[in-house]
This record gives structure tokens, C-alpha cells and sequence, in this order.
């Protein structure tokens, strides 16, 4: 049987002067030291204070580890303050003060008022010449009462977990009278609070390759490039431009931008649709934007004769539309001339008659008097304005088309899995298990291919679509160095993977190295 681990607890609650320390540990201490910059230590709050009045990206706590006495992964949990406001990341430095993990977990602080507890795993195996964890403010108030290190006994795939499941994680049982449960009780109780040890949420490093196909295909190739930071320190602000359709990506990516340099400040701007995100940078008011749908002869011609230079035009990721039922129907597949006659009202892709009800599709005597129920996203966004290209020849939808115009692409996932007899579009990152992709024709008496990886990537799913990236640059060697940088992150692995943490499909490896290549990077 395994001894238990030996933890160790940082208390805030009795720190009065910077150099202090509050550890209680058995036997060597996997933390050997601790400083803070630009904080401080609240003894009557019992917490480490880095303020919303701070500039962004400072405040900071730092935690050197004893490497030598640490054999395996530790869990770092984390007793903090939740705020409305404030944004912190963990990270793990060399002994240069080199950032190697600029932002472990991302979305720590969520709003609420009550002390918050959360257990994180620090792959150090991973980092083997790491020797500092760093606490560090972004923005807002940022409210710290402890810390608590154990080593980690055996990994499990949770995303979350119970009170049995953390034990497994730390090699003890997850009782009051545990160590570790202790420890954290004497750092909460002092702030009037309780913690329930019941329900703790167990944090990992996410293996986007385990949860996205199309990540498992792209990051394959073993030569995909790495971000590498550049070493010029980078100051002032960029702002991007962007459609629903990247929201998760491009936020999260700019995210990690601001925890390596946080002397700049990447922000973005969310547009419901790509017209909304392509005027702003029209009208020269942004350098870049990310659109779900190409620009439009029209506005590559606008932009050359106000500009004198061409639009820079990259694919940023690739996002399939998928065109879905409820599980409980038969139909497994569709062709395009048949998706434009659902759909659509002129029958442009060829088909001979409208389809309005299952049994137009030959669905057996259940289904045949069932009418079809239509259901996609706003007219206005870029999805539905490639799905009526691509799908409907240009035409127009159907009046029957149904939106949920607050929930969008989810609402139309929702609205199928609860309704068999309904079909919808959407793009890939909001579909989920609840519903049955279908696999598409181009044409009748071709084969079928579904939305795998596969047909994907070999651009046999007729519905494949890439993000687009435009740049307002004469020439790619006179991008700004703030550009410059988030191109070097977007054209990563590391950013490729926020992409694919939303299911969308990485670029693959020759084409992210062709532009990095065009590019200049």
C-alpha cells in the first residue's frame, strides 16, 4: 500500500511581511521558496492581494520547487476569492525566468462571491527543467488565501470529479480527518467559510487529440510547428476582429498572448456576423479579422482601390458544416441536390420536386406524413450564408426556417435532439452527441462521405469550409511585431489546438508551415 503523500499548505492567514513564510509540511518541502511583485499580504483578510488597479498582467506570486525531492506530478489547490472581474493564470518559469507554460488552465476566476477551491495537476514531467509556479494577475482583483501541494499517486481522465475519484488522484482518502482536508479547513475557516469536500473539481492540461478527431489527424505529423515566443519585448495594444464562428478559439488564443507579454494588451471583438466583423476592417479601423465566409469580389476590389494593395487573405482554421437529425431517424445520408430541395424553394442544385415531408425522402409508413421541420442559424451569419451558397446555389431558404436568435448554432442543436422529426445546419464546434451527423453527396449517384477527419481533410465532405484570416499589409515583411506575434501563435500548434478544443480542425502540418513560410515567421 502507498504511504500517504506528504502535503503542503501556504496560509496567508498569518503573513504580515513579504519575506515570511506560513508552510506546514512534513520531512523536505517540495517548495523551498516564495516572493510575491506587485501585491501584497492582507493579514486581516488572510490572502495574497494583487488589485484591479494594477496594469495588466501585473501581480504576481511566485513558488520555487525543490525539484530534487519531486518524483512526479503535483497537485497545486488553489483557495481563492471568485470575482466578477478578475482573471489570473498559473504558469511554470525556469530558473532564467523563462516562461515555459504560459497558461496551464485557462478560466479560473468565474463570477461568484464565495471562496472557491480547485485542484489542478502540474504536468511536470513534462517540464523538466521548471523550478518556479507562478500565480499571476491579469486583470481585475485577484484574492489568494492559500495553497496546498500534494504529489499526485495516479492519474485519471476527469474533467471533473467526486470525492472518491480526488483521492485517486491524491493517494488518500478524502475525509475530515485527511491531511490534505485539514489543511484546507484551517486556511477557509478563517474567512467564516466552508467547502464542501464532496464535490471538488479536479483540473488537467487538456489532450485536445483525446476528445477531437480531427486534432488526432492533424497533430500526428510529429514535425507540426511549436510556438516559440519571440524574445523582443513587445509593447501597446491590437485589436482583432472576429465572427461567432472563432469565438472560442480567438479568445483563448489571445488569452495566452496577454499571459506571455503582458506589457501588451490583445483584445477582440465579437461580431454575430462576418459582415459585422469585415466593415470595421474595411473602414481601416482594425488591421485583421477573422470571417467565417471569403470576402466577396466586391469587397477585395473596395479594398485595393481604397489601399492600393491587395488583401492579405490565410485560412485560420477549418470548421465543416454539418447538416444533423435526432438520433431516432433512419436517414443516414443526403445528397446536395436533395438539401436544396428541403431547404431551399427554386431547386437550383437539380433536384425535380420541393421534399417536405420524411416519406419524400422514402422513409418507411412511420415517418411518411411527417413533415420535415427546418431548423439553422440567422441569415446574417456566415454560416448560413455559405450553407445557401454551397448548398442551396445561391437561392433562397425556405420561410419555414426556424432560429433560436439568442442561443444561435447551440439552440439548433437542442432544438433537434428533442425533435425527430426535424433536420438543421450548423458548424462543427456546436454539434454534439445528442445528435446524428449526416454523411452528404455533391450529387445524386455519388458516393456519400460523412464529416470525418478523412473526407475532411481530403476535402470529400462537400460542406468543407476553412476561417479566414484578412491582414490590411502591403506586404507580409511590414506587419506590425503585435501582428506578427499573434500570426506566430495562430500558426502553431499551440494555436491551432484553441481551435480544435471547440471540435473545428487544425490546419494540417505542411499547410500551417507553407504560411508560416509566406509569412516571413
Amino acid at each position: 500500500m502507498n504511504p500517504a503523500p506528504s502535503v503542503v499548505a501556504i496560509d496567508f492567514q498569518s503573513m504580515e511581511a513579504i519575506p515570511d513564510l506560513a508552510i506546514m509540511a512534513e520531512g523536505t518541502s517540495c517548495i523551498q521558496a516564495m516572493h510575491q511583485s506587485n501585491g501584497h499580504f492582507d493579514a486581516v483578510g488572510g490572502a495574497w492581494v494583487a488589485a484591479a488597479d494594477l496594469p495588466f498582467g501585473q501581480g504576481s506570486l511566485i513558488l520555487g520547487l525543490n525539484r530534487d525531492v519531486i518524483a512526479a506530478d503535483l497537485a497545486l489547490t488553489l483557495i481563492y476569492e471568485e470575482t466578477s472581474n478578475g482573471d489570473f493564470v498559473v504558469q511554470l518559469w525556469d530558473a532564467q525566468n523563462q516562461i515555459l507554460a504560459a497558461d496551464l488552465f485557462s478560466n479560473i476566476i468565474v463570477a461568484g462571491r464565495e471562496a472557491k477551491t480547485d485542484t489542478f495537476i502540474l504536468d511536470l514531467a513534462r517540464y523538466p527543467t521548471a523550478t518556479q509556479v507562478v500565480l499571476r494577475r491579469l486583470t481585475g482583483d485577484v484574492r489568494i488565501y492559500g495553497l496546498i501541494f500534494s504529489p499526485v499517486a495516479c492519474e485519471v481522465p476527469l474533467e471533473g470529479c467526486d470525492a472518491f475519484e480526488l483521492a485517486l488522484q491524491l493517494d488518500q482518502g478524502i475525509t475530515a480527518e485527511s491531511e490534505w482536508v485539514q489543511a484546507a479547513e484551517q486556511i477557509v475557516q478563517p474567512q467564516g467559510r466552508t467547502v464542501n469536500w464532496t464535490d471538488r473539481t479536479v483540473q488537467q492540461p487538456l489532450d485536445v487529440t483525446a476528445h477531437n478527431p480531427y486534432a488526432l489527424t492533424a497533430f500526428a505529423a510529429e514535425d507540426y510547428p511549436a510556438y516559440v515566443p519571440t524574445a523582443t519585448v513587445l509593447d501597446g495594444e491590437r485589436q482583432l476582429k472576429f465572427t461567432a464562428s472563432s469565438l472560442y478559439g480567438v479568445l483563448e488564443m489571445l488569452r495566452l498572448l496577454n499571459a506571455y507579454h503582458p506589457q501588451t494588451q490583445y483584445t477582440a471583438r465579437r461580431s454575430l456576423s462576418s459582415e459585422q466583423a469585415l466593415q470595421p476592417f474595411l473602414a481601416g479601423q482594425t488591421k485583421m479579422c477573422i470571417m467565417s465566409i471569403p470576402m466577396s469580389l466586391a469587397d477585395r476590389e473596395r479594398f485595393f482601390r481604397e489601399r492600393g494593395y491587395p488583401v492579405l487573405e490565410f485560412p485560420a482554421a477549418i470548421d465543416p458544416i454539418l447538416v444533423i437529425v435526432n438520433k431516432d431517424n433512419p436517414i443516414d445520408e443526403l445528397t446536395i441536390p436533395q438539401l436544396d430541395a428541403i431547404f431551399g424553394t427554386e431547386l437550383r442544385a437539380g433536384a425535380e420536386a420541393r421534399i417536405e415531408t420524411w416519406g419524400d425522402l422514402g422513409v418507411d409508413r412511420s415517418w411518411a406524413e411527417q413533415p420535415i421541420v427546418l431548423w439553422g442559424g440567422s441569415l446574417q451569419t456566415g454560416t448560413s450564408r455559405l450553407f445557401q451558397e454551397l448548398a442551396l446555389q445561391g437561392g433562397p431558404f425556405d420561410p419555414g426556417l426556424q432560429n433560436d436568435l439568442y442561443r444561435m448554432y447551440i439552440g439548433v442543436t437542442h432544438a433537434i435532439a428533442s425533435d425527430p422529426t426535424a433536420i438543421g445546419y450548423l458548424n462543427a464546434q456546436n454539434c454534439n452527441l445528442r445528435v446524428k451527423p449526416l454523411a452528404l453527396a455533391p450529387q445524386t449517384g455519388l458516393p456519400a462521405y460523412p464529416p470525418t477527419s478523412e473526407h475532411v481533410y481530403a476535402d470529400r465532405y462537400p460542406l468543407t469550409r476553412a476561417l479566414y484570416l484578412y491582414l490590411d499589409a502591403a506586404d507580409p515583411r511590414q506587419i506590425d511585431p503585435l501582428t506578427r506575434e499573434l500570426l506566430n501563435l495562430l500558426y502553431s500548434r499551440s494555436g491551432q489546438e484553441f481551435f480544435a478544443r471547440s471540435m473545428q480542425a487544425p490546419l494540417p502540418a505542411d499547410q500551417v508551415r507553407d504560411i508560416r513560410a509566406r509569412l516571413g515567421l
